[in-house]
């Protein structure tokens, strides 16, 4: 996947991009049945950009999605060839597993993946800043952008109406950057399936730029909240079938027991 990508990439945007590949799988990832269901049939949806009949909408109808409506609306769209949501954004406390279900969706969807590193991004040199977002999406055709941290990303609005921020390194940054998120949407060939996909997360989803939740941008917009019991009990089977296991060991027990626990916190129970 990524010698696919160097034979296309010059080496000074090589220098600038973090290209990877990943191979995870849903079996890497524990709990959160409804979140793994909902971010299935987006997937599902994505690999299927000629909509062939083997999708079939009454799985989707049926299938307890959050925003069920809008994901058979989103089939329906393939369907009469209109564009289907490509920025996804996943939100939620820290240590929950955004990064994982990230690089996990990128797995599913078999393209080449580019980590977007922030601090890449700003430049007090006129027009830097724009070029790099412009490159980046440029060589991200046919791929998945990671973005972590996209709150990073915002302004201060109440700044931005007194004029202090219009030619600042982060305005420019965010305004290349809803303009490339726009072209992902309106590119989007049915036939090529060219245009990059963007999945973003932040911890911190009350700080995240309005303008980047706006439709045609980050459309799927996916909560990951601190793990229930079940989710705990799974994420534990998950840890546990990974180490020799003690037969005293109340899986049960310790899943009530750690209420309020991140999925990084059970984690560390095991080291």
């Amino acid at each position: 996947m990524v010698d696919e990508y160097l034979k296309f990439s010059k080496p000074a945007e090589l220098g600038q991009f973090n290209v990877v590949s990943y191979d995870y799988s849903w079996s890497d990832f524990g709990g959160y049945p409804a979140v793994i269901k909902n971010l299935q049939v987006w997937i599902d949806i994505l690999n299927k950009p000629s909509f062939s009949n083997s999708l079939n909408l009454n799985n989707i109808k049926e299938s307890s999605i959050p925003l069920e409506s809008d994901y058979t609306n989103n089939a329906t769209n393939l369907i009469n060839g209109i564009d289907v949501p490509r920025g996804l954004l996943l939100y939620g406390p820290s240590g929950c597993g955004k990064s994982l279900l990230a690089k996990i969706c990128s797995s599913l969807l078999n393209r080449k993946v580019i980590v977007l590193d922030l601090s890449h991004l700003y430049s007090e040199f006129w027009g830097q800043s724009e070029k790099f977002i412009r490159n980046l999406f440029e060589n991200a055709r046919n791929s998945i952008i990671i973005i972590d941290n996209i709150e990073s990303v915002s302004i201060n609005r109440s700044d931005t109406e007194n004029g202090q921020l219009e030619n600042t390194a982060e305005s420019r940054v965010l305004s290349s950057l809803l303009n490339e998120l726009d072209g992902v949407g309106n590119n989007y060939n049915l036939d090529t399936n060219e245009a990059p996909i963007v999945i973003a997360t932040t911890n911190k989803f009350e700080q995240v730029d309005a303008a980047l939740t706006r439709p045609g941008r980050f459309d799927r917009q996916v909560e990951i909240s601190l793990p229930d019991q079940n989710d705990r009990l799974q994420i534990l089977n998950l840890l546990i079938s990974k180490v020799a296991r003690s037969p005293n060991i109340d899986l049960e027990y310790i899943s009530k027991m750690t209420d309020g626990y991140s999925g990084s916190q059970i984690c560390k129970l095991f080291r």
